[in-house]
Order: structure tokens, then sequence, then C-alpha cells
């Protein structure tokens, strides 16, 4: 904020937070962050976004240098369970919340 008076820029920056590898367990622990980070985003000026939890899925595809958008009938590491649909949503869901629509067709592929 303080860079963009300094320099005379009117434009504001679009912040999108989101958590990362939340466990799926941990409900009340969660409540209590997406409370606070509602809160945060008021007072600081960012858009809290969908996250991703802790999937084993993201793990089994490291290695390999893939992500769940590059799954196709042709590539296919490791098994395909309901934990990569799973998975894929929560790509889709975070894509369209940073608005880049236009580039979701890997994820709509069927795993």
């Amino acid at each position: 904020k303080q860079r963009a008076i300094a320099q005379g820029r009117h434009a504001t920056i679009d912040w999108l937070v989101v958590t990362n590898r939340l466990a799926v367990a941990e409900a009340r622990n969660r409540k209590r962050l997406e409370e606070r980070m509602a809160k945060l985003a008021k007072r600081v000026g960012f858009r809290v976004g969908p996250g991703l939890r802790d999937r084993v899925i993201y793990r089994e595809l490291f290695p390999f240098g893939l992500t769940v958008a590059d799954l196709s009938n042709d590539i296919r590491p490791v098994a395909v369970s309901l934990a990569h649909v799973a998975a894929r949503q929560e790509m889709r869901n975070l894509m369209m919340a940073m608005g880049l629509e236009q580039v979701l067709s890997p994820l709509d592929v069927a795993a």
C-alpha cells in the first residue's frame, strides 16, 4: 500500500489468499481459521479463496512432476480413485476464484 502511494499508482492489487494443506479432520480449527481470515480480509483488503486439502494424490504425483490437471487416459502414473475427482474439483474451484475459467479444460477431461 505504501509503495503504491509513493509511486502514485491508484490501481490496487487483487490479492487472493488461500489455505494450503488443511487436514480434513480438523473441522474446529478450520472453522476458527476461516473466521479469522474473513476478518483479516476485510481489514487488510484481500479476497479469501478456496484452499487445498492435504491429499495423498498431490504427494503421489509430485515425484512425476505432475498435477491433477495433467492426468488423462494416456497419463496415469498412479491408480485413479475418487480422491482424484475431489482434487480436480479443488483445483477447478481455485482456478475459478483466480478468474482463470478459460484454462479449465484440462481439469474437465475425464481421468
